[in-house]
Formats: structure tokens, sequence, C-alpha cells
């Protein structure tokens, strides 16, 4: 797994300065919402469950085009998932985390020093191993599941802006399909909102 996601991004930073004439690589940092509380709640109406993931962080890399209002990206996030939850006496905690990988494209809208861009992307996504436990009528019950991975894509809007001549900031907020293709029969949509700043160092 790790070979992959090392080969993917080597394969994609290489690749970049080829198609542009620029390259901007940097940190990034945000928050994660998973839209699945159907999923979560559906026959349990009168359960109390609480779905959050947090903090997500990561990198992003951008390479422009000449004449083009048009720019290729790729990025790296994780974050961890967390969900707790009770019924009828009973409470349970479940933990797993998401890895997503990308290549896309942002369209430039409009060119200055704040330029806002609407964004797709092609998604790599990895759940980690899910650990589960829950305690009923006081006895305690752990089991844990594999990971897996899919792919999907990712759409969404941002904005650049430009600090000084080689260091950008980058907002952005997305809706993530994460398992969009590859679901085994009967599996549930893991579908995510997204916000990320980066902040991006021109190298080449």
């Amino acid at each position: 797994m790790k070979r992959k996601i090392i080969t993917f991004f080597a394969v994609l930073f290489l690749s970049l300065p080829i198609f542009g004439q620029g390259l901007s690589i940097g940190p990034s940092v945000g928050y994660i919402d998973v839209n699945s509380s159907d999923y979560f709640t559906s026959g349990f109406e009168n359960g109390e469950f609480d779905l959050s993931t947090g903090l997500r962080y990561g990198l992003k890399a951008r390479a422009s085009l000449p004449l083009l209002p048009l720019t290729f990206t790729g990025h790296i996030y994780y974050a961890s998932i967390t969900v707790d939850g009770s019924y009828e006496g009973t409470t349970f905690e479940s933990e797993s985390s998401l890895l997503n990988a990308s290549v896309g494209a942002e369209w430039n809208l409009l060119p200055g020093p704040i330029r806002p861009y609407a964004a797709l992307d092609i998604l790599y996504s990895k759940t980690g191993d899910v650990s589960f436990s829950t305690l009923i009528n006081g006895q305690a019950f752990e089991e844990s599941n594999d990971g897996s991975s899919r792919t999907g894509l990712g759409i969404g809007v941002g904005a650049t802006i430009t600090l000084i001549p080689v260091i950008d900031l980058d907002a952005s907020v997305k809706y993530n399909f994460n398992n969009l293709f590859g679901k085994e029969d009967g599996e549930e949509n893991l579908n995510t909102y997204s916000f990320m700043v980066s902040v991006l160092f021109d190298i080449l």
C-alpha cells in the first residue's frame, strides 16, 4: 500500500512539470465531514449517534499551463474517522481513517491576485482498518475489519491568493464521492464535505 502511494506521487511530481510552466507544492490542513448520517441512523430511529472526523491534513501540488486558464493538481490528504453511539442501553465506538490521493484540474475563472476556480478530481480513497467496540449489559466486545480501496470523484470551488511572488495561499471547498466506483454489493456511499487551506511554494 505504501509503495503504491509513493509510486503515485513520484509519477505525479515528475510528470507535472512536463505539462506546465510552473510547479508549486505545500502543506494543507482543513476539516472533513462525512455525509453518511442516514447510514448510521437507518433502523435506529431512537438511537443517538455522533459521527465525526475533524482535522484533515496532507500535501497539495499544482502545475500551471501557459496561455490556458487550466491548472493540473495533485494531493494526498489523511483524516481519522470515529463513530460513537448508543441504543436502548447499548453503547458502541468505531474508529477508522480515510486517505485520499488525487489528480485533477482547476479551471481559473478570473485572473488577478485573487483567482477563483472550479475543480474536478479523480480520487483514490483508502479506508483504514475498522476497530469496533461495544458494551452490552456491562460486557465489552471488540472486533476489527479490514479497510478497503475505492475510486471516485471530487468536485468543488476555491480561490488562490498570491501573498508574494513565490508563495500562494489556496482555499477550497469540495464534495467527494469517495467510493463511487468498485463498491461491493450492499456497500453504502461514503461521501464527504471538505474545507482545505494550503500554502503553496513555487519550486519551478
